[in-house]
């Protein structure tokens, strides 16, 4: 069986660059180049890096498409142009605007010119354009399978292409829940196409460091033996609850305790949004409670989770999943997290907190983040129980398998 995965289109595969989509891609490469299943290429945005690390692979085949040098030219000056006029505005889908133009038409030249059993596109609705190029519409009709991270906001004009697709493998019972919903703008008619396929992670690479390992971690990010870590990874972004988390630090009673951040607004890409500014003002107010790692390589995440007591991701939307939350549950640290969207699927009761997302959310993770410092044997039993929860239901190590079973 031969399959083409179309990644997303803003980050690079392998996920150099981060990315929660590039991420998971690279779980179908590292099961395929252990045991061959199906021969994979992978369409993906041009990166120096991933580029160097791809040559490694045996069994798959990155195909790297470069936005010509004119069309980033133009996109950079358009950008600043905006940003200058109207800075209080957000301007930064204007840096990809060409460079999406372009890995459309890219992809729909590769659909022409090669024979696939399977087509999969990963999570962005407009690439389904692309199909709609050189008769690949008519070419690989029930050849299609749509790979769902996010609900679907804004389909691109693409809602009757994507409808036709063979599968739509959702993230979470939430997802699907959402695309079969008569008042969603995909509103799937067909059920049985919608699927689901948990997210994973490699539970070989995230686990609980020993005593030793955890010490140069606290070192490595500042951190000293004695304090009481709270660890927040993730976007920097309103949906993601990093404004709430910093409010919560002033209300919290237990002595020492200091917040690492983990992420950017853009993975490791070298933009930052008002938002972002916003916070780095609110947490300069907290001294060196506060420290931002910016963003870190995928490899330097277990080593962020391991440097941390316990984990608060207090997501302020409806998460598709949360692949951070199984992330730190992985490496044995208890997590406080709302329950939104598809989060109650991923963790429990017997391995989390949940708290309500409502106006008095910052009092509430304070309450919840003493009660974790003060109690230790409950810290630790969650933090132990996380660790199982996950590495029985959602290891890496079959990710491939599970979606190729679905497929059949």
């Amino acid at each position: 069986m031969r399959i083409l995965i179309i990644s997303a289109g803003r980050y690079p595969i392998p996920a150099t660059k981060g990315g929660a989509v590039s991420t998971l891609i690279n779980h179908f490469v590292e099961e395929n180049e252990k045991n061959k299943l199906v021969d994979i290429e992978i369409s993906s945005p041009y990166e120096v890096t991933a580029i160097k690390q791809s040559q490694k692979l045996r069994n798959s085949e990155v195909l790297y498409i470069k936005t010509p040098a004119l069309f980033v030219k133009l996109e950079n000056a358009v950008y600043k142009i905006a940003n200058s006029i109207f800075p209080q505005k957000n301007w930064t889908q204007l840096k990809s605007g060409l460079s999406f133009v372009w890995y459309v038409w890219k992809n729909a030249l590769l659909l022409k010119q090669r024979e696939y059993d399977y087509v999969i596109i990963e999570n962005t609705a407009r690439l389904f354009l692309c199909l709609n190029i050189f008769n690949n519409r008519k070419k690989y009709k029930n050849k299609i399978v749509y790979h769902l991270h996010n609900e679907p906001r804004k389909l691109g004009g693409c809602r009757n292409v994507i409808i036709e697709s063979k599968y739509i493998l959702c993230i979470s019972q939430y997802i699907k829940n959402s695309i079969l919903d008569e008042h969603s703008p995909l509103h799937l008619p067909d059920a049985t196409k919608a699927k689901i396929l948990y997210n994973c992670i490699d539970t070989k690479k995230f686990y609980p460091f020993d005593e030793i390992e955890k010490k140069k971690c606290r070192k490595e990010f500042g951190l000293a033996e004695d304090d009481k870590v709270i660890v927040f990874s993730g976007r920097i972004d309103q949906e993601k609850g990093i404004y709430e988390l910093l409010t919560a630090m002033s209300y919290i009673k237990t002595k020492r305790v200091r917040l690492l951040v983990v992420g950017s607004s853009f993975y490791g890409m070298k933009i930052k949004t008002s938002f972002e500014n916003q916070i780095l003002n609110i947490a300069k107010q907290l001294g060196n409670r506060v420290v931002f790692t910016g963003f870190i390589s995928y490899e330097d995440m277990p080593k962020a989770y391991n440097a941390a007591d316990i984990a608060v991701l207090p997501s302020m939307w409806n998460e598709p999943a949360g692949l951070t939350i199984i992330e730190a549950m992985a490496c044995g640290k208890p997590v406080i997290t709302t329950q939104s969207g598809g989060i109650p699927e991923y963790a429990n009761t017997e391995c989390a907190v949940f708290v309500e997302r409502n106006e008095k959310i910052a009092t509430t993770l304070a309450e919840k983040i003493d009660e974790l410092f003060e109690n230790e044997h409950l810290a630790h039993i969650l933090g132990e129980n996380a660790r199982r929860h996950v590495v029985q239901n959602f290891d890496s190590s079959r990710y491939l398998s599970k979606m190729l079973k679905l497929l059949k």
